[in-house]
């Protein structure tokens, strides 16, 4: 049947002698690739370090008294689409 056969060919079902080495070659980059997953994993930063970051960088609460005030502001225009049709 012609839609089994597309199907088949569609899913990588259809080749039936697939070379060994291909997929040896396709298991070694998905090795490599969760090696390097791992490897990142291992360069994120932990709890200890973020508390650590954290704690170099607060500001203590007498040094912002409540002299100094942000505010932040934007000029903007209100822009209506009316549909003529």
């Amino acid at each position: 049947d012609d839609h089994v056969t597309a199907s088949r060919l569609r899913d990588n079902m259809g080749v039936s002698g697939i070379n060994s080495a291909l997929k040896l070659e396709e298991l070694k980059r998905m090795k490599e690739a969760l090696v390097l997953k791992e490897n990142i994993a291992d360069d994120t930063l932990g709890d200890e370090e973020w508390s650590v970051i954290s704690a170099s960088n607060s500001v203590s609460l007498e040094e912002y008294s409540g002299k100094e005030k942000v505010v932040m502001s934007a000029d903007c225009e209100l822009i209506t689409v009316v549909d003529e049709g």
